[in-house]
């Protein structure tokens, strides 16, 4: 099962889902063609390409979507994505074999009913975990199919899978669910290494594209400079990534139920320094909740992610207070961070107290001790599964949304007008309108309430080949196969 970036760049070559990634978070026809919903956006129905097939000539059909979504919602690791098809629960905890909301019409199309208003349900549905499984092939051998599956995508697996090597994938010229120039690849082998062996490759000659390890960042911007303004190259390629690194805050815990303290939380974060001195210099200052690749509208937004520490000691001397607490896990520079918090709080007289005076817990305890409550202020990692600020702000900030009920609203936030205007979002189709509203759910919970401090934001950093054309790196990593030209 597809967990990882790299796995979904395999996947994407191989599998169509029902829509694709357009442009400021649109989603385009891919295997459906179109695609309507009621008036609350809680039941969708997607009308499939007509004729078009799997690599092996069967029809791929509604049916094909019911049998590959239940087995993800089953076993795997991208399941969250279906979390608001009627009948998740149910297929999820082994009651139930089939989703009771997914349903094929009797023209063939594909009706998905939700428990709660999706409006961003088209550009969920582009991820490339929601793709079609061949009902023959996948049912008569699987362990085969899971090696050398037949999908409906623009590349076949031409070969299996060879385990912790490589991937290879040949041009379908059967496939239907877009376009591609005459002259675009006819083959493209996924080889299976980590960053610093790409990337070594790469310099060798041996790939055509490699993703750049952050501490090799200041040698591929000398060896491989840029185009200003290309997200294409040939050359160094860098661009947001779907992720914010945020601090987030309980405000019902001590000092925290005072504004003024949370105010200063922010204002003592040292964000450029933060950027500079991890992940090898490959982070930005955070300006906004949302991460500037999924919405356009949020950069610039936070008025106190600036480095004020004379601001932030008078705000914390009027709430009385000696200093802050903070709480994170182990590994992953946490501790990189408080150090820089810590010291920017000492110089002005004021402490830090980090993991409850003691050591840093695995992810699993520190998940398990946010979701039992009383914890301040805490890291929480924000990353996009898909271009839907929708997707992100939901779950995060309702009051629905609390970790008992499946959510990641740890910090227990709960503000009537921010629920009213999440529930009207997601009942909107349009995307500009829907982002609208979604930008005064920011606006409050940033700038008024100062539940969510924005700290730094993630680069994607690629190096493309001199003889390589096409090429355009989204955010989330991947690249379209299917526009990309070798010379």
């Amino acid at each position: 099962m597809a967990g990882t970036r790299d796995d979904f760049a395999v996947v994407d070559a191989l599998f169509d889902s029902l829509t694709s990634s357009g442009v400021a978070g649109r989603a385009v026809p891919s295997a459906a063609t179109e695609w309507s919903a009621n008036d609350d956006a809680t039941s969708w129905t997607f009308r499939l390409r007509p004729g078009a097939t799997f690599q092996d000539g069967t029809p791929v059909t509604a049916e094909a979507f019911v049998r590959a979504w239940t087995t993800l919602v089953t076993s795997g690791p991208m399941q969250h994505l279906l979390r608001d098809v009627v009948g998740y629960d149910a297929v999820a905890s082994g009651t139930a074999t089939s989703l009771s909301g997914l349903r094929v019409t009797v023209e063939g199309d594909l009706q998905v009913v939700l428990s709660r208003p999706r409006g961003d349900l088209p550009i969920l549905l582009a991820h490339p975990s929601l793709g079609p499984v061949q009902p023959v092939a996948s049912v008569a051998d699987p362990a085969a199919y899971a090696l050398q599956p037949v999908g409906n995508g623009p590349f076949r697996a031409s070969e299996p899978w060879v385990h912790d090597e490589f991937v290879r994938a040949a041009r379908w010229d059967g496939w239907a669910n877009g376009s591609r120039p005459e002259d675009g690849i006819g083959e493209v082998v996924f080889r299976i290494a980590d960053l610093d062996t790409n990337f070594l490759a790469f310099r060798q000659g041996r790939r055509d594209l490699a993703q750049v390890p952050p501490e090799a960042l200041e040698l591929a911007a000398t060896e491989y400079p840029a185009t200003p303004g290309s997200y294409t190259g040939p050359g160094l390629v860098i661009g947001s990534t779907p992720e914010t690194y945020l601090l987030a805050i309980d405000r019902s815990v001590e000092p925290y139920d005072d504004v003024e303290v949370r105010e200063a939380a922010s204002l003592f974060l040292d964000r450029q320094r933060i950027a500079s001195e991890n992940d090898g210099g490959n982070l930005d200052p955070a300006t906004s909740l949302l991460p500037p690749t999924i919405s356009r509208l949020s950069a610039g937004m936070c008025e106190l992610c600036t480095f004020n520490p004379s601001g932030g000691a008078d705000r914390l001397a009027d709430a009385g207070v000696p200093g802050l607490t903070l709480a994170f896990n182990a590994e992953g520079g946490h501790e990189r961070i408080r150090d820089v918090l810590r010291e920017a709080l000492s110089d002005r007289g004021y402490t830090l107290v980090s993991n409850w005076r003691g050591p840093a817990p695995t992810l699993t305890e520190y998940l398990d001790r946010l979701a039992a409550g009383g914890v301040g202020m805490f890291r929480l990692p924000l990353t996009a599964d898909v271009p839907s600020s929708l997707d992100i702000l939901y779950p995060l900030l309702h009051s629905s949304q609390t970790p008992d009920r499946g959510g990641l609203n740890y910090m227990r936030y709960r503000d009537p007008q921010v629920d009213a205007l999440l529930d009207q979002a997601a009942r909107i189709v349009d995307v500009e309108q829907r982002e609208a509203l979604l930008r005064r759910v920011e606006e409050i919970v940033v700038n008024r309430d100062h539940v969510v401090v924005p700290v730094v934001t993630s680069r994607l950093a690629m190096v493309v080949g001199e003889d390589v054309t096409g090429v355009r790196v989204d955010p989330f990593g991947g690249v379209d196969l299917t526009a990309v030209r070798v010379t």
